[in-house]
């Protein structure tokens, strides 16, 4: 937003099913050629990221589609590339004979931004000299390690792929593709060969058969301890562990948990006061239950439950820190052990007894009945009055083998109401089967002689799919008392896996919903909604077909339906689910929206087991909020027309919208070529538009009627055009059926190319046009202008270096002669023994400990004192005007760090064009003292002679060509001539000084009660003066010194000592020139003081504030937002009337009605006062406003304001509104009732 060159990007040409190719143009505001840069980039579509998100290379449905179904030629896009040319950063503008340079990483089809996930990199900050940094005009960034290779390999795969020749290409990024096969497998050897060494050994050893004392695995995964283990418990543990890996148990306390290996061998103590934190963020959060950490522990007891004490955790990540070992035992305080004796004793305590809930731990040889057999796998046993799980893995019918290794079902091999022993484990107290059997066998007769029978199994030795396992089947067993046999289709699922097979989009372009087939056996489909993700930023990613997903799911009773399930809950990442606090709504939702989808008759629907994976879009109403009109920013961009009648606009978010010239604020009668050259050739000449989204393709929107608004800034460049005044209108789809009709016309031809460009109406001379060529605008006024010439002129005799060496000054010294404004000031100091002038700014004043003002948001005047001595480098830009040298530091001689001299190449454009601007408008107030600076100089000693001898003299005085920076032509004059031609053009210069200084100090507004017309308008007051200089100038050349009747002279002017008042007569008429309550009297006073030298400092002075204050109004922009502009209360002129002061434009006043303010989360009551704003606030007082123009007071109208909305966000904007902020804001718009406000107030002024 307000850069001056516009970049975007669009997809340009379709290489094949896999390659396309990106263009990538800078299109600068006023069409200067030398700024407009086009680059070609390739891309794969694995590098292409959908509008919603989503990565087409990790989906693959998404990937085996051509390309062309996934992008459309011409649609804009957002890209993050890299160069594959020789040159890198800017010198890539000025590359020649490349026909591809760059490549993209990401492709993203939402042109306003880089989705997350995508490959961005991060900046390396610094610049030149940092780590990465560079001193070629590049900007550092790192990326994924391995990265670079992988661009390497799809570059060479493109150039094999399209067969072309890729001139300028960087060889250190071509490899073959023989090398990228060699690569992998050499990679694969190594990875293979590749001895890990790791900084502790295995607690565990593993020795061909299992030894005594040795955990092993039985044949159903179960973590097995023999006997003999158990009765000597003693593990071979190291005295010290040291960046072992561990999860985290369980926690004790609040500040004491326990950590376990991963194999389960050891328990480790450790407190929070050894986590390695981050500040604002709570140690349970970062360290959750089962997360994995790094920790360096010593070994305490190693017959203990607890063996071990932490010195060190800290998380697992990527980029692991290695943190070395060196706490002894003997080094652990005395707290710490005895805590550790307290804690070892909880746990034995809590493994030997019962559980809070009364339930022992285990249930070791106990005998109890068999309840209930749930169907060929599953059963339940029931103890005393506690329940118990048991399935086929654990019922043993032999010595050697289960029933599930013998392949036997439980209803051939028990009954209900047998007695049986078992083994079992506590699971899940709340439950109504809280325990999950380890082993069971008949208790007659008995498989096992007697003290043979299977070795018990503690809860933590149990597999987790196991667990899994239970949770299912008891949840189950728990909400129905008689269970159906087949658990797969006909009961609730939990943690079920599954595939997508079907996806539906019913509100736009997301997906919506989605149906997924689970179950192997027996095919079986839930549906579920999007929003039932687990994840937010999952919810997208879940409904693309053929994605694994992980759910919970309730039966759909009936089988009406295409599926039999409903899904709760839906994950892609997590592989364990929560159970959802309210199903039955849930249920109700997705029924619902099932249904609606259900009465299109889709006939993948009535076979959803064959049907092919697929995306339908369905018109299903929704209650969901309508989509929110796009208000462009003033920084659209006019990309392309049909005809004379419509053409396509850019906004702010690169988006293109469709509209047609009747949509414009310009005169209907202006012609194609007209309309392009003022969208397009105007460099500070915004566009802005409201549009609604309602086509789909590479143009989205619509503008709405005539909403497409021109600023009216317009009239510097062509005067003779004047625009309409704004509409804006917020109402989504403000346009009739026929303009959506004519849109989708249009935009068929846009997608074909038939298309004009701004540059080919312009330049093909196939288009008429009405217009002049644009005028070059200027900040300073024309009068000022008019002085500038004057000047130059005056400075004709003085002498200039003729070689085109820029000179230099370091640690030049001079005095501060004036300080312009908060920005800028001026230093006079003598070089070639004459005076002149040097301009500086902010950023060129160093403070001590080397920061500028700028940096430290401080003034000149801050700094500074008019007539202080100063030390500054500078060098000369402009030799031959009024302010030559620009200075590139300045500091006061007490300051002890002194910057360093910058070379005149070093300067930035844009500094250099502040500089001709601002010395431009120091050229008026300059000219009086440069005047008599040389009449008291030898220049104008040799002209005031009055022989012919002195005046000859002139003749060997030659300008020199001026050095500047090429915008200035250079000019060789001569001159030749006696005093008397002197004296008149003395006269005359000064003559145009007194009308240029009173045209831009003497303006007023007056307002009255008949009219108040735009106090900026010169033009009148400027064609007047012109016309009295072509008076006077003619009167001279005929030697008539009475003008015109109508002029009355009431003062002679004369050049004292200089000129002979014989000779010469200047004529000056006192006139009031009045146009819209502007007026500008002579001053005879001051011009006689300023014709005799007298007083000089204190009208430079004021000249030079009203022209820079002249120029800042000027340059005031038309609208502000809130997320660059802030006010503060300055005024209170009713209790519901006030004057803000805005920090941008800094300086500028607001005027504020007490109903266009929002005050946290409500609009400001009327009675509340103004002292509400006047309270401390995060982001102070957020201000929208529009220009008006005719008020001393202010020169904004707030349209909204609000202040204390936590949800704001300045990066955001009006996309960070609450909804009731939003619908005030939109309620505010409405310019008849800020038009209405604006004329009561003036009505109560008057």
């Amino acid at each position: 937003v307000g850069s001056l060159n516009i970049w975007s990007a669009r997809v340009r040409q379709i290489v094949d099913e896999d390659w396309g190719i990106v263009e990538v143009k800078s299109v600068p505001r006023d069409g200067k050629r030398e700024f407009s840069f086009r680059f070609f980039c390739i891309f794969n579509k694995s590098d292409v990221w959908l509008e919603n998100g989503i990565h087409v290379g990790e989906h693959g449905f998404f990937y085996e589609k051509p390309l062309n179904e996934i992008v459309e030629l011409l649609q804009p896009v957002d890209i993050v590339a890299r160069s594959i040319i020789r040159e890198k950063g800017q010198a890539m503008k000025k590359a020649l004979g490349s026909t591809v340079e760059m490549q993209a990483l990401c492709v993203s089809l939402k042109p306003s931004c880089i989705p997350q996930g995508a490959p961005r990199g991060t900046r390396v900050a610094g610049g030149p000299g940092a780590f990465g940094g560079s001193n070629r005009g590049e900007t550092p960034y790192m990326f994924k390690k391995g990265l670079e290779h992988k661009l390497n390999v799809r570059l060479a795969e493109y150039l094999q792929a399209s067969g072309k020749v890729c001139h300028n290409l960087d060889p250190n990024l071509i490899i073959k593709l023989e090398e990228k096969r060699t690569i992998k497998k050499v990679h694969t050897e190594l990875k293979n060969e590749k001895k890990i060494h790791k900084l502790t050994k295995s607690a565990k050893p593993s020795p061909p058969t299992p030894d005594v004392g040795t955990a092993t695995i039985d044949s159903q995964n179960n973590i097995v301890t023999p006997a003999a283990a158990l009765a000597d418990p003693k593990m071979p543990l190291y005295e010290k562990l040291s960046n072992s890996t561990a999860r985290v148990k369980e926690y004790c306390t609040e500040s004491v948990g326990l950590l376990e290996n991963l194999t389960k061998d050891w328990v480790c103590l450790f407190q929070l006061s050894d986590c390695v934190l981050i500040q604002g963020s709570k140690p349970q959060d970062l360290y959750p239950v089962g997360s994995k950490v790094q920790l360096n522990a010593n070994l305490i007891d190693s017959c203990n439950r607890i063996q071990y004490i932490a010195s060190c955790v800290w998380s697992k990540t990527e980029n692991d820190l290695i943190l070395p070992n060196v706490i002894e035992k003997n080094m652990i305080s005395a707290p710490k052990m005895d805590l550790y004796k307290e804690i070892n004793s909880l746990v034995e305590k809590k493994e030997g007894g019962v559980c809070p809930s009364n339930l022992p731990f285990q249930l070791d040889l106990k005998m109890g009945k068999v309840s209930r057999i749930l169907d060929d796998n599953f059963g339940i046993i029931k103890q005393d009055d506690k329940m118990v799980l048991f399935d086929t893995c654990d019922f043993w019918t032999s010595q050697e083998a289960t029933a599930a290794q013998s392949g036997k079902s439980l209803h051939s091999l028990v009954s209900v109401g047998d007695t049986v022993h078992l083994h079992a484990a506590l699971v899940q107290p709340s439950s109504k089967i809280p325990f999950l059997a380890t082993a069971v066998w008949l208790a007659n007769p008995s498989p096992f002689p007697p003290g043979q029978c299977p070795v018990a199994i503690r809860r933590d030795k149990i597999h987790t799919d196991k667990i899994k396992i239970y949770e299912m089947v008891s949840r189950c067993s728990a909400m129905k008392d008689n269970l159906p046999g087949n658990l797969a289709n006909k009961s609730c699922v939990y943690d079920q896996r599954g595939l997508v097979k079907l996806s539906f989009q019913l509100h736009g372009s997301g997906l919506d919903a989605a149906i997924v087939e689970f179950s192997k056996d027996n095919k079986c489909f839930a549906f579920f909604l999007a929003n039932q993700s687990l994840e937010t930023h999952e919810k997208t990613r879940i409904c693309v077909p053929k994605t694994k997903v992980v759910f919970n799911a309730v039966p759909i009773p009936g089988g009406k339906f295409p599926v039999t399930h409903i899904a709760t809950a839906v994950s892609h990442i997590h592989n364990r689910l929560p159970s959802s606090d309210d199903t039955d709504k849930i249920v109700e939702i997705a029924m619902e929206t099932l249904k609606k989808v259900m009465q299109h008759n889709l006939p993948e629907l009535t076979d959803v087991g064959n049907a092919k994976p697929k995306i339908m879009s369905l018109a299903v109403s929704a209650k969901t909020k309508e989509a929110p009109v796009v208000d462009c920013f003033p920084t659209g961009r006019l990309v392309c027309m049909f005809d004379e009648s419509a053409g396509i606009l850019e906004d702010h978010r690169r988006e293109l919208a469709y509209f047609e010239k009747t949509d414009l604020n310009l005169p209907s009668g202006l012609e194609m070529k007209d309309v392009v050259m003022v969208m397009t050739r105007c460099r500070d000449v915004t566009i802005r538009f409201q549009a609604s989204q309602v086509l789909s393709g590479p143009v989205k929107m619509i503008a709405h009627n005539g909403t497409v608004v021109i600023s009216s800034n317009l009239e510097r460049y062509f005067p003779e055009i004047s625009v309409k005044k704004a509409l804006i209108s917020m109402k989504p789809n403000s346009f009739d059926l026929n303009k959506i009709i004519r849109a989708k016309t249009a935009v068929e031809l846009y997608k074909e190319d038939k298309i004009l460009t701004p540059d080919y109406i312009i330049d093909s001379g196939e288009f008429s046009s009405t217009l002049v060529k644009p005028k070059r605008y200027s900040s300073s006024s024309s009068s000022a202008h008019t002085n500038a010439v004057s000047v130059k002129k005056q400075l004709k005799t003085v002498a200039v270096p003729s070689s085109k060496e820029v000179r230099t000054a370091v640690k030049q010294t001079g005095k501060v002669k004036n300080i312009l404004n908060d920005n800028f000031g001026l230093l006079e100091f003598c070089r070639d023994d004459l005076p002149t002038f040097c301009l500086f700014d902010t950023f060129d004043l160093y403070l001590e400990g080397g920061k500028t003002a700028a940096q430290s948001e401080l003034t000149v005047a801050n700094v500074l004192a008019l007539d202080m001595e100063v030390c500054f480098h500078a060098c000369e830009i402009s030799p031959g005007s009024s302010v030559p040298w620009l200075a590139n530091g300045v500091w006061r001689p007490d300051i002890s760090s002194q910057p360093k001299p910058v070379p005149q190449s070093k300067i930035t454009k844009e500094k250099l064009a502040v500089f001709k601007k601002v010395s431009e408008s120091c050229e008026v107030l300059l000219s009086g003292v440069l005047v008599t600076a040389s009449g008291s100089g030898q220049q104008l000693e040799e002209t005031s002679g009055s022989t012919g001898t002195e005046a000859s003299d002139m003749k060997g005085t030659i300008e020199t060509p001026v050095v500047g920076d090429g915008d200035e032509e250079e000019e060789k004059t001569q001159e030749t001539g006696n005093s008397e031609s002197v004296s008149k053009e003395l006269c005359q210069k000064r003559n145009e000084d007194l009308f240029s200084t009173k045209a831009n100090t003497r303006l007023e507004v007056n307002a009255t009660e008949d009219a108040r017309i735009d106090c900026y308008d010169v033009k009148p007051i400027v064609a007047e003066m012109k016309v009295k200089e072509d008076q006077i100038i003619k009167a001279e050349e005929t030697g008539n010194l009475e003008v015109e009747k109508e002029a009355k002279v009431e003062n002679d002017f004369v050049l004292k000592d200089n000129v002979d008042t014989s000779d010469v007569e200047c004529l000056v008429k006192e006139e009031t020139i009045e146009k819209g309550g502007l007026e500008t009297d002579t001053l005879e006073d001051e011009v006689t003081a300023l014709i005799e030298g007298d007083a000089v400092g204190p009208k430079i002075e004021d000249t030079i504030k009203t022209c820079l204050n002249s120029d800042v109004s000027l340059s005031l922009p038309e609208l502000l937002i809130d997320q660059n502009t802030c006010g503060t209360l300055d005024q209170e002129l009713s209790p519901k009337v006030a004057i803000l002061s805005l920090s941008s434009p800094a300086g500028a006043k607001a005027l504020l009605h007490h109903d266009r303010m929002w005050v946290t989360d409500h609009p400001m009551f009327g009675g509340f006062g103004w002292e509400v704003l006047t309270w401390p606030a995060e982001q102070g007082i957020r201000v929208n406003a529009r220009r008006v123009r005719g008020f001393e007071e202010f020169d904004y109208q707030v349209t909204f304001a609000h202040v204390g909305v936590s949800t704001f966000n300045v990066e955001m904007g009006d996309y960070s509104y609450t909804t009731e902020l939003a619908r005030f804001a939109e309620d505010k718009q409405e310019v008849a009732m800020l038009d209405s406000q604006l004329e009561l107030f003036y009505s109560k002024e008057k």
